[in-house]
C-alpha cells in the first residue's frame, strides 16, 4: 500500500504522525541516505536523521488531522507549535532540526528551520506547551502569518503528492541550494492548475472568478513577463500582472513565485504558448464545443489544401480563420494576406506575438452584422454592384477593411477554421441550451437548412453568407454532415453553392480527452454559385 493509500485511511494524528515518520524513513533510504532510528525528542511528533555525503537533513516532523494548509492562518498556527519545539531544543543544548516537515492525511509543506530561528530570541512566554500555542500566544501566530520570508516556503503539496519529490526539496534545502522548478512543457498543466487554485481568488463555492482564457493568460503573463508581475506594494490582497490588478491568496503566490525559474528562452516561451489550448479546452470551450485541434491534423489540413489549391494558395488568396481562438491553424506559417478573429478578446491577448502575422480583430461570427450582410447578399442576388460605402456600417469594416476591399477587387477568400462542434440539443447536457441561439439562425431557417443548433453549421451558412464571390470552405467539423441522415437537407442546401474538392475523417480521440465513439472530418468545399 502506498503513502496515499495509508494515509486516506489514517482515522488520526497519531496515525497520520506514524505514517510520515516510516514513509520518510523508506525514501530517505532509497535515496542513499543513511537513516537513524526515529526519535520523538521533546514530544514533538516525529524527528528523523540522515546523512549521506556532506548533506545532513534533522526534519522536526509536525502533523494534523484533517486541517487546510492552503490557509495561511492554519499554516501558521503549525509553524508557532514549531517555534515553540524548536526552543525546547535549544534549551536543552540539542542540536537543532533544520528541516521542518508539517503533514495531514492529504497535503504537507516543508521550510527550512532558518527562517524560524529570530522567532527564538523574542521576549515570549516559553514556558507554554506547544500545544497551547495557538491558544495562549496568538501574537506570535499573527507575527508567522505575515512573515513573507517564512510564507514564500510554504510550498504546499496536494492531494496525491509524490512523496519523493518532497524529498528532493528536503534535500535542497538542509543542503542550502534549493532549485527552482523550470516550467517546461512537461509540468506546464500541473503547475498551471496549482496556480488556478490556489493563487487566484475563487469564490467561496470554490468557483473560479476567473474564466479559462482569463486563468490562462495570467499565468502566461506571470512566465512570459514575469519582472512585470509582482504583489501590489499598498494593496495586500492584489497582485499586478503587467499593469493589471488581481486579487490573489499572497502568501500563496510569493510561495509559487519563489518556487518557479521563468528565466526562459524565447524558444521555450513559444512552446509553452502553443500548448495553453489544451488548458483552455479543459474549462470553458470544452463545454461549449471546441476543441483544440493537435498540429498533426493542422499540418495534414495544409497539405490537403495545398494539393486542392496549389501550393502558393498561402500567396495568392486571402484567408480567413473566423473561428481562431488562439491561431493555432495559421501560427506555424507564413501567409500574405490573413485574417483571424475570434468572440474571445483573451484569445487574442494569449496569442499576442505568434509570428503568422495578419490582421487580428474580436468579432462574433454569428451576431455581428448579420441583418447587414443579409441586406449586402439581396443586392448582390438581385444583380446590384457592391461598393465600398455598403459597408461602412459593419463591424467588420472597422476591424478588418483590407478584407472587405479585397473581395470587392475580386480576390477569392478562403474560409480555414476548426470552428466550435457543440450544439444546442445535446441530450443532458444544460449548460450548452442556449449556445445555439444567434442571429444567423433564423436565416438559415428561412433557407430551408438543417442542424440549424449545431454551431458548427451556423459558421458555414455565415462563411456562405458573407462570401460574396467565389471561394473555398475548408472547415474541421463532425463527420454528420456528410453521412448523418438528419443533415440531408443540410448536404441539398450546400450542394446546390459548393462542390466537395476533398477531405479526410479521422478518430475524434485525436483530440485531447475525447471519446474515440465519433469521426471528425476535415472537409473542402469550393463555392461555384
Amino acid at each position: 500500500m502506498n503513502i496515499q493509500d495509508r494515509l486516506k485511511v489514517a482515522d488520526s494524528e497519531k496515525r497520520i504522525e506514524s505514517i510520515y515518520t516510516e514513509e520518510l524513513n523508506k525514501v530517505l533510504k532509497k535515496e542513499g541516505f543513511q537513516v537513524k532510528e526515529a526519535q520523538n525528542k521533546h514530544r514533538t511528533d516525529g524527528y528523523v536523521t540522515a546523512d549521506k555525503d556532506e548533506v545532513s537533513i534533522r526534519i522536526l516532523i509536525e502533523t494534523k488531522f484533517r486541517e487546510k494548509f492552503k490557509n495561511t492562518r492554519t499554516r501558521s498556527k503549525a509553524l508557532g507549535q514549531v517555534v515553540y519545539y524548536l526552543k525546547k531544543f535549544e534549551e536543552a543544548g540539542d542540536e537543532l532540526p533544520n528541516i521542518i516537515f508539517i503533514g495531514d492525511y492529504n497535503e504537507c509543506f516543508v521550510v527550512h528551520a532558518n527562517v524560524l530561528m529570530d522567532y527564538l530570541d523574542k521576549d515570549y512566554d516559553w514556558t507554554i506547551a506547544p500545544s497551547e500555542v495557538l491558544m495562549e500566544n496568538v501574537e506570535l501566530i499573527n507575527e508567522l502569518e505575515f512573515d513573507d520570508e517564512v510564507q514564500k516556503q510554504c510550498w504546499v503539496y496536494e492531494k496525491g503528492f509524490d512523496l519523493k519529490e518532497v524529498v528532493e526539496e528536503i534535500q535542497q534545502r538542509a543542503s542550502g541550494t534549493p532549485d527552482k522548478v523550470k516550467i517546461t512543457e512537461n509540468n506546464f498543466e500541473r503547475i498551471f492548475e496549482y496556480f488556478s487554485m490556489n493563487i487566484l481568488d475563487r469564490y467561496s463555492s470554490g468557483k473560479p472568478k476567473y474564466e479559462p482564457r482569463e486563468q490562462v493568460g495570467l499565468f502566461m503573463k506571470l512566465v512570459q513577463k514575469n519582472e512585470d508581475c509582482y504583489l501590489h506594494p499598498n494593496k495586500k490582497t492584489m497582485a499586478v500582472f503587467d499593469g493589471e490588478e488581481i486579487k490573489v491568496d499572497r502568501s500563496m503566490f510569493k510561495a509559487f513565485d519563489d518556487r518557479h525559474s521563468f528565466e526562459l528562452s524565447p524558444q521555450a516561451k513559444n512552446k509553452l504558448s502553443s500548448i495553453q489550448d489544451r488548458i483552455i479546452e479543459d474549462g470553458q470551450r470544452r463545454m461549449k464545443g471546441e476543441f483544440y485541434t493537435p498540429k498533426t491534423w493542422v499540418d495534414e489540413a495544409h497539405k490537403l489544401i495545398e494539393e486542392n489549391l496549389g501550393n502558393d494558395w498561402k500567396e495568392k488568396y486571402m484567408v480567413w480563420d473566423c473561428a481562431c481562438g488562439t491561431q493555432n491553424l495559421t501560427r506555424d506559417y507564413k501567409f500574405d494576406d490573413l485574417y483571424c478573429s475570434t468572440l474571445f478578446q483573451s484569445d487574442l491577448d494569449l496569442a499576442e506575438g505568434y509570428s503568422s502575422g495578419g490582421t487580428k480583430f474580436q468579432y462574433d461570427f454569428l451576431n455581428d452584422d448579420v441583418e447587414e450582410f443579409e441586406k449586402i447578399r439581396d443586392k448582390v442576388d438581385n444583380g446590384g454592384q457592391l461598393v465600398e460605402a455598403d459597408f461602412h456600417n459593419t463591424k467588420l469594416w472597422k476591424c478588418a477593411p483590407g478584407l472587405i476591399k479585397g473581395m470587392l477587387d475580386g480576390k477569392e477568400l478562403v474560409f480555414f477554421i476548426n470552428p466550435p462542434f457543440g450544439t444546442a440539443t445535446n441530450h443532458g447536457a444544460t449548460a450548452k441550451v442556449d449556445i445555439g441561439n444567434s442571429k444567423v439562425k433564423p436565416y438559415m431557417r428561412a433557407a430551408g437548412w438543417s442542424l440549424l443548433d449545431q454551431i458548427y453549421v451556423q459558421f458555414l451558412f455565415r462563411c456562405h453568407q458573407m462570401m460574396l464571390k467565389n471561394g473555398t470552405l475548408c472547415f474541421f467539423s463532425t463527420s454528420n454532415w456528410i453521412t448523418g441522415p438528419r443533415a440531408e437537407k443540410l448536404r441539398t442546401e450546400l450542394f446546390k453553392r459548393f462542390v466537395f474538392t476533398d477531405g479526410m475523417i479521422f478518430n475524434a480521440s485525436q483530440f485531447a480527452n475525447v471519446s474515440d465513439r465519433w469521426a471528425v472530418s476535415f472537409s473542402i468545399l469550393n463555392k461555384v454559385i
